[in-house]
């Protein structure tokens, strides 16, 4: 079984850039990693050319935590980290 190791950040959009500009160098955006992106600027990070087609790679904005399916996005990155 292939182990994918989850990276989450919670930046803003220049450093979320910077970040995986910096990995991607790495050889850290290949299938074997996961990014997940909070960031209340994530529509306007541009990501061609940073990364490649086979990234893993969910980025949202940070959103009301009164929403009804809030506790339920939490509860399924708590399970996440568990497996992983």
């Amino acid at each position: 079984m292939t182990k994918v190791s989850t990276i989450l950040m919670d930046t803003n959009a220049t450093v979320s850039h910077l970040v995986l500009s910096t990995t991607s160098g790495l050889g850290m955006t290949s299938p074997f990693y996961k990014y997940i992106l909070a960031t209340r600027d994530f529509p306007i990070l541009h990501l061609d050319g940073v990364v490649e087609d086979s990234s893993n790679i969910l980025g949202f904005s940070r959103f009301n935590t009164s929403q009804p399916f809030y506790p339920k996005f939490v509860h399924s990155l708590k399970v996440s980290r568990r497996e992983n």
